[in-house]
């Protein structure tokens, strides 16, 4: 399949804030507009690339500004300094949101939806919505828009997951004025677990097939790979998944380019059964990757892809591995490795970092979502964050929160350099990024302040 060239940072894109402005929020509003002028500072403005509209709402929706009346990234930001809170006692979300879907997604507004222009929803808001928000949501996703929700603390957070185009994305701030003030450009943090699926990666599993598994650990294995393939976008351009079981012998189950889909790949990772065997020597199995799985015959794609190598074992090795571990890391594959059992420790070697082994006590731990947290934080680079005392986290997370750049991560999300998308403005793939110490260590981690974060 021909792969779409790299689009630039300055092709289009159609970006609305919606803000709330009822008379409670006014005075986290100023913060509110230094996050859309920081925001705005990471876009390539103009009519032929980045258009960018204001809607404002409390009980009613207002019209800041549309999509086609600016033309320049100063007049845009000039005039979102400007913004005053309109006052208003409801905060009527979901009749906000479908009035944007039917009023600012037009060609009417400025909108390039008909062109197949990328179209995204940045909704800010000070606190739960005073009506339903589920089906105006619906549509926005009908649409195909991309909505990204960020609430102060007193927000919803299952509402930030009706808002957003992926539930597992939402955003609360703990108190927007001090954010924004104490918080420079580059230090605005957010998750950004999620977005590993958009990202061009070859990934083979390696997992553990013998008597040490059994058919019960087994069970465990696949539902974890199940769980990690539901958040991949399988196609042949972007995200390749290949697997392959060892034990007293090694067998591939199927090749990078064996199913071109998800739903192929979830159905071949369903039939699978452990082969059995009374040793699992990971050195041999490591051996067998490195000449059957990356190579140009089994369609890896190091050249426009990152390679991953993902290990899941129930016990320890009898022989040494040590070596395979600079091995790995010559050929720029990045490893990250589970092991079951007290003790098990030696998959450190193999890992591409310390942190990319991710040790359990049983293969049922694979089940929880401390593991499949930690697990998607190191394929996507980034490093997992845990909350010190002083913060409050959100109900739907209690161990472990992925936190990056806001700015840079939003700026990522719009910029076209990073996304692709089709005809329906849905994305299909990225350009390609080294992940060898990942966009978290690229750009330096960042000391959380004390009551600055946003919890997902």
């Amino acid at each position: 399949m021909q792969i779409t060239p790299v689009r630039r940072a300055g092709e289009k894109k159609d970006v609305v804030f919606l803000i709330d402005g009822t008379t409670s929020t006014s005075s986290k509003f100023p913060s509110i507009r230094n996050m859309m002028r920081i925001l705005v500072e990471k876009l390539d403005m103009g009519l032929d690339k980045a258009r960018v509209s204001v809607v404002q709402y409390s009980d009613e929706p207002k019209l800041e500004f549309p999509l086609n009346e600016f033309s320049t990234k100063s007049q845009v930001q000039e005039r979102i300094m400007r913004l005053t809170s309109k006052g208003g006692t409801r905060r009527n979300t979901g009749r906000a949101l479908e009035w944007v879907s039917r009023n600012i997604y037009q060609r009417s507004a400025g909108s390039r939806i008909e062109e197949g222009v990328p179209q995204f929803l940045i909704v800010l808001l000070g606190g739960k919505s005073s009506d339903d928000v589920s089906r105006s949501s619906a549509s926005l996703k009908r649409l195909g828009i991309a909505s990204i929700p960020i609430g102060s603390a007193d927000a919803d957070s299952n509402e930030l997951r009706q808002i957003s185009s992926n539930p597992e994305v939402f955003y609360i701030v703990n108190n927007f004025e001090q954010f924004a003030r104490n918080q420079p450009t580059d230090n605005l943090i957010v998750p950004l677990f999620i977005f590993a699926q958009y990202w061009e990666k070859d990934i083979v599993f390696l997992i553990d097939g013998s008597a040490s598994t059994g058919p019960t650990g087994f069970a465990h294995v696949r539902d974890f790979l199940l769980k990690i393939v539901q958040q991949l976008n399988v196609q042949p351009d972007q995200v390749r998944v290949g697997v392959v079981q060892y034990a007293d012998r090694v067998m591939t189950e199927f090749l990078l380019n064996s199913h071109n889909n998800k739903a192929a790949v979830i159905n071949a990772i369903q039939r699978l059964r452990n082969i059995g065997g009374c040793s699992s020597e990971l050195p041999d199995a490591i051996d067998y990757i490195m000449e059957n799985e990356f190579q140009p015959f089994a369609v890896a794609r190091p050249a426009v892809a990152t390679q991953h190598l993902v290990i899941i074992t129930a016990g320890r090795s009898t022989k040494d591995f040590h070596q395979y571990g600079q091995l790995l890391k010559s050929t720029q594959i990045n490893s990250i490795a589970i092991g079951a059992g007290r003790g098990n420790t030696q998959l450190i070697q193999i890992a591409s970092t310390p942190k990319d082994f991710i040790p359990i006590l049983l293969l049922p731990d694979l089940q929880t979502q401390e593991v499949f947290q930690h697990f998607i934080a190191r394929l996507t680079g980034l490093t997992p964050v845990t909350l010190s005392d002083n913060e409050t986290p959100c109900k739907s997370s209690q161990v472990f929160f992925f936190l990056l750049k806001i700015t840079f991560l939003i700026a990522a999300f719009l910029q076209s350099s990073f996304l692709y998308f089709n005809h329906s403005g849905q994305i299909l793939k990225t350009s390609r990024y080294s992940f060898s110490g990942g966009w978290f260590h690229k750009f330096g981690p960042k000391q959380l302040q004390k009551n600055d974060a946003i919890h997902h």
